[in-house]
């Protein structure tokens, strides 16, 4: 992943004081508040949904331990590929 620093200031805009009054409003921190908490009980939802998915896991060690997989006619359409793609490379 590659950052680039934003060293224009040309897109940036100021706050006018309407705006920053609104902030200051108790209904607007009210507003604010039920935001910021709403966004940290998805946060913490998301903290324990599992990185993996275990039945996935598990049928992929099921077809690695599978000695018929994959099947032949697999087989011969990935030579196939593997085959046309060195053809396409000599013609080069």
């Amino acid at each position: 992943m590659r950052v680039e620093p934003n060293d224009s200031t040309q897109n940036a805009f100021r706050v006018s004081s309407l705006k920053a009054k609104h902030i200051a409003t108790p209904n607007a921190a009210a507003e604010e508040a039920a935001d910021f908490a709403a966004s940290a009980q998805l946060l913490e939802k998301l903290e324990q949904v599992e990185s993996t998915r275990a039945g996935k896991v598990e049928a992929a060690k099921a077809l690695v331990a599978d000695p018929n997989y994959p099947g032949s006619a697999t087989l011969a359409k990935v030579a196939d590929v593997i085959a046309e793609g060195l053809a396409s490379e000599k013609r080069q």
